[in-house]
């Protein structure tokens, strides 16, 4: 009795093609959320450098025991905040490169609402002028809260972004 076995080798073009569905549905899940992973980072890094800002401003003004004003200016789709620290705010445009002005490096960071146009912090008690300010991107929205004593923090609005809390 001479039975012929033949043992089959390589894949079936059904095996290939679900195969690559697979892989290519995996693919796209995964570029999404590396996509809105980004965004969010991007959120959070332009939000801890507006906070370093503030902070820079704060410090100043508790040094030489004056008042400082950081000012939002919004200039079409463009925004910035910049410092007086002795200067007359309307020499000063978004755009110039100086330790006195934050710009966002992100265009699609914006700021959804402030409390007001400027933000003044007292050099005596190191106390500030209470406020807040709402960044935005289409990974969420992050709140500066700046406290009558002076202290800031980040909190997230509506949903939580990275490991920022919810307001």
């Amino acid at each position: 009795m001479n039975i012929n076995h033949r043992q089959r080798r390589g894949f079936t073009l059904l095996e290939i093609l679900s195969v690559l569905a697979i892989a290519a549905l995996l693919t796209g899940g995964g570029l999404y959320a590396w996509t809105g992973y980004q965004q969010a980072l991007r959120l959070e890094q332009s939000a801890q450098q507006l906070l370093d800002f503030f902070n820079r401003v704060q410090a100043n003004a508790y040094w030489y025991n004056q008042t400082r004003t950081a000012w939002l200016i919004q200039q079409g789709g463009r925004w910035c905040i910049v410092s007086d620290a002795g200067r007359q705010v309307e020499d000063i445009g978004c755009g110039e490169e100086n330790s006195l002005q934050y710009v966002p490096t992100v265009k699609e960071i914006s700021v959804a609402k402030a409390t007001r146009d400027s933000f003044a912090f007292y050099g005596l008690r190191n106390t500030a002028q209470a406020g807040h300010m709402t960044l935005m991107s289409p990974a969420g929205r992050l709140r500066l809260v700046i406290s009558v004593r002076g202290r800031m923090r980040l909190c997230s609005e509506e949903r939580q972004v990275l490991a920022i809390p919810l307001c």
